[in-house]
């Protein structure tokens, strides 16, 4: 994490200030009207000194002063009501313990209310962009790479303009050019070095400039920048391996394309969990009549359990069962895992309805209530299929699996494994409420179109 640098921190540490007080007098005003409530706000400045220390310090500790808060509007909501909450219920146990206990309380219940509202919006106005450029005045940055496109890319960081790059050094896979100078650059070590060079050299940023280099050799460079929490930029030619979108960026007059951390934020997923409960109780109880009539159709379809379960794989790679309607023959899986065929015999006159409309996938609501899946997510995979993953594949399960997801709403059952999960580290990079309302909507939208997945 990055504090904002000195300039910065003091210009919003005396705004903060200035919006403490007014916080104060707002709330005396608003409790007691203008005239009586500015005199008695005077008549507790006392209260109003501690208060201001107590909410500072709480600010610091739940990191409004940190750059990251800053770049995520969502995170920065989170981090303020905390820093409010957290910073007011001190002030009150400090009011009740050491001032007078006759302090109106109203007051109190509109400092936070107007203080959270005064922190939020002065940051949310912020350009955040600008904050974050004044303050990595000085990136230190280590290249990926020791041939001619590391060497260039080094050299022109190092030579540019506005002089915010420092290259602490290459790294290469080659151990021969270990110890080795490159265009004045020390090649500092290999991949194996990597995570203690970042830390030892503390590096902001990572480039990875192997034009010739295998795709696995990449994902893993990348993997361990995921691990560090480090930024990192590669060129455009390596693109294809991550995702189709990523922000550009003409660093040093270089085209790169760089990435954040891929993890979804805590406060994310808060909000994700609390949408995917809300919405999937309300499915299970608006759906209920579907889900008995579509339970009775497969109980007299064909003998058997209505509701058919599969281990799949979740976050973290714990084995779950995913709930369907059962829409084949009983115990079809026993010849083993297939794919589905259009005219596959395995399936009931029902399970073909069933699945025309994806009326099989909605016992999945209980998964999503029960934390095992989410509304949207990176479709859950079956064992067999995860245990042959390569290293870089297995990032999907850093996350919960979803019952609808960009594969699905974008390409349907056509796409290989390798094509879904480029859409699954899309959504992993840029997910936000909006792009599960937005592949909610589009599923909807196929289901009614009659495309339901097979």
């Amino acid at each position: 994490m990055k504090l904002l640098n000195r300039k910065n921190w003091w210009q919003i540490l005396v705004a903060d200030i200035l919006l403490l007080v007014l916080s104060f007098f707002l709330s005396f005003a608003l409790c007691f009207g203008a005239g009586a409530g500015m005199q008695r706000a005077f008549g507790n400045y006392r209260v109003a000194l501690i208060a201001a220390l107590i909410l500072l310090l709480s600010y610091n500790y739940f990191g409004l002063y940190i750059i990251e808060t800053l770049r995520d509007k969502i995170r920065l909501l989170f981090t303020s009501i905390k820093a409010c909450a957290g910073g007011t219920l001190l002030v009150i146990a400090y009011i009740f313990s050491f001032g007078d206990p006759s302090f109106p309380r109203l007051v109190m219940l509109y400092l936070f209310a107007i203080n959270l509202l005064l922190v939020f919006s002065f940051r949310a106005y912020i350009d955040a962009r600008l904050l974050v450029k004044s303050a990595d005045e000085c990136r230190r940055v280590l290249i990926v790479g020791a041939g001619n496109a590391g060497a260039r890319i080094a050299t022109q960081m190092r030579d540019s303009v506005d002089n915010r790059y420092e290259i602490v050094g290459l790294i290469d896979d080659n151990e021969a050019k270990s110890g080795s100078v490159v265009s004045g650059f020390e090649v500092l070590g290999t991949r194996r070095d990597m995570r203690e060079i970042i830390r030892g050299k503390r590096v902001d940023r990572v480039v990875i400039a192997m034009p010739s280099a295998h795709r696995a050799t990449i994902s893993e460079f990348i993997l361990i920048c995921d691990e560090m929490m480090t930024e990192y930029s590669i060129v455009p030619s390596f693109y294809e391996i991550i995702t189709q979108q990523a922000p550009m960026d003409d660093t040093a007059n270089l085209l790169l394309m760089s990435f954040f951390e891929n993890r979804i934020r805590r406060e994310q997923k808060v909000v994700k969990r609390a949408f995917d409960i809300v919405a999937s109780s309300a499915g299970l109880v608006l759906l209920s009549p579907l889900f008995l009539a579509s339970a009775i159709a497969v109980r007299l379809s064909s003998s058997g359990p209505a509701i058919f379960t599969q281990d799949r794989v979740g976050r973290g790679g714990k084995l779950f069962k995913m709930y369907k309607f059962r829409t084949m023959v009983q115990n079809a899986e026993k010849i083993g895992p297939v794919l589905t065929e259009t005219n596959d015999p395995r399936i009931t006159r029902v399970g073909k309805f069933l699945r025309h409309f994806s009326i099989d996938e909605l016992p999945q609501l209980v998964n999503v209530l029960k934390d095992e899946m989410s509304l949207v997510g990176p479709r859950p995979e079956v064992p067999s299929i995860v245990a042959n993953y390569e290293r870089w594949q297995r990032r999907v399960l850093d996350v919960q699996p979803g019952v609808s997801g960009l594969a699905q709403v974008s390409g349907r059952d056509d796409l290989s494994i390798n094509q879904k999960l480029r859409y699954d580290m899309y959504y992993m990079r840029n997910h936000c409420l909006s792009l599960d309302l937005k592949i909610i909507f589009r599923t909807v939208k196929k289901v009614l179109e009659r495309e339901g997945v097979n």
